[in-house]
C-alpha cells in the first residue's frame, strides 16, 4: 500500500480503490489515507472464483468502521450493473 500513500500525496484529489474484498486490504487501505474503498471483485467470480462481492461487504465493514467510506459494487450474471 506504499504506492497508494505515493499516488495520494502526488494526485492531490480523492482516492477512491476499488476491488477490495477482504477485511486486511479494508484497513490497510484506510491506513494509506484512502478517502473511500469500492468492494468489488470485478466479476471475478465468474472468471477465477473470487467471492461475491456481497459476502465479503459485512466483514470489510465491521474491519474498517467509520475511519473510511465503503461502496459496493457489483454486477449481475448478464453483466449489467445493479
Amino acid at each position: 500500500m506504499g504506492r497508494c500513500r505515493w499516488i495520494k500525496k502526488r494526485w492531490g484529489g480523492k482516492l477512491i480503490l476499488k476491488g477490495i474484498l477482504d477485511a486486511d486490504d479494508a484497513r490497510s487501505a484506510a491506513d494509506t489515507g484512502a478517502d473511500a474503498i469500492i468492494v468489488s471483485n470485478h466479476g471475478g467470480r465468474q472468471l477465477d472464483g473470487a467471492v461475491s462481492s456481497i459476502s465479503a461487504l459485512p466483514k470489510i465493514v465491521d474491519a474498517v468502521g467509520k475511519k473510511i467510506e465503503v461502496h459496493w459494487m457489483a454486477a449481475s450474471a448478464r453483466g449489467r450493473m445493479c
